[in-house]
């Protein structure tokens, strides 16, 4: 890890599809564990206001920080250690691929397509939607074992880089 704190990291709309809730209740289960991370939450949409008060109900406003919208995506990628897409469903998800080409390993959610991108575990990780446990469960292999991120970050660019339009 870059620091002594796990950078977890979600970009996309704030809508219930996208799975945010399920994010702040493995958010919930890492702190409970003692986990030492901050997730920074980035764009906008309808749950935002809810989202945020969930964060308050959960006692993670020292750990989750909601960015809003913004065009300097890179710098997120560049310090996160961990990116999490808990969706419900998408098409393909290009921010994963972006997540993939900036080397950050993955754990999103067991949805059509992803396992496509992810097809196994040396590439990155998959959990059953709509599961906090899981999801935490994930987190916490990246965050216990730097050997295991390494592969990972370099096989996922490994294998994003072979992703093109005409495959």
């Amino acid at each position: 890890l870059s620091t002594d704190r796990l950078e977890l990291l979600f970009i996309g709309i704030l809508n219930a599809r996208k799975g945010v809730r399920i994010l702040l209740q493995a958010a919930k289960l890492l702190q409970k564990r003692d986990v030492v991370f901050q997730l920074i939450i980035v764009g906008d949409g309808p749950g935002r206001i809810s989202f945020e008060k969930l964060r308050d109900t959960f006692q993670l406003q020292g750990k989750v920080v909601f960015v809003g919208r913004t065009t300097k995506i890179a710098k997120y990628f560049q310090h996160a250690d961990v990116f999490i897409l808990p969706s419900f469903g998408e098409g393909m998800p290009g921010v994963v691929m972006e997540a993939m080409a900036y080397g950050v390993p993955i754990v999103a959610s067991n949805i059509p397509c992803l396992p496509d991108l992810l097809p196994d575990e040396s590439v990155g990780q998959l959990f059953p939607v709509g599961n906090p446990e899981a999801l935490a469960r994930a987190v916490l292999r990246y965050a216990n074992n730097e050997q295991y991120r390494q592969v990972v970050l370099v096989q996922a660019r490994k294998r994003i880089e072979k992703v093109t339009w005409d495959a």
